[in-house]
């Protein structure tokens, strides 16, 4: 089976780069950039990193996700079948997240 589990938020890019530079304490910056751009350079992450002996903060499958015009899903399922209910706000996982890639030192 497979199931999705998320918080019932619609969330946007935008609204997301907004969000963590608040939990951030940052200001967000809107770049558009050529998805090609996100492509080499994560190719180039890619290659180095295998220098570097550690995972690069940008790989060829995140830069597939990140240009998607859109991803959904839909927890219904999860909540029918298996009485899933989220246990932490889409804010606070955020903040979980953000925190987890700052102690890895990937921001």
């Amino acid at each position: 089976q497979t199931y999705f589990f998320e918080s019932d938020s619609m969330l946007e890019w935008e609204n997301m780069g907004r969000e963590a530079a608040a939990i951030l304490g940052n200001k967000a910056l809107k770049i558009a950039v050529p998805h090609w751009v996100v492509y080499v350079v994560a190719g180039i992450g890619e290659i180095l990193s295998i220098f570097q002996k550690r995972a690069p903060t940008l790989n060829l499958e995140k830069a597939k996700e990140i240009s998607q015009e859109a991803w959904t899903c839909n927890s219904a399922k999860a909540r029918k079948e298996l009485g899933y209910l989220p246990s932490t706000s889409y804010r606070d996982g955020f903040r979980i997240t953000l925190d987890w890639y700052k102690k890895e030192g990937w921001l």
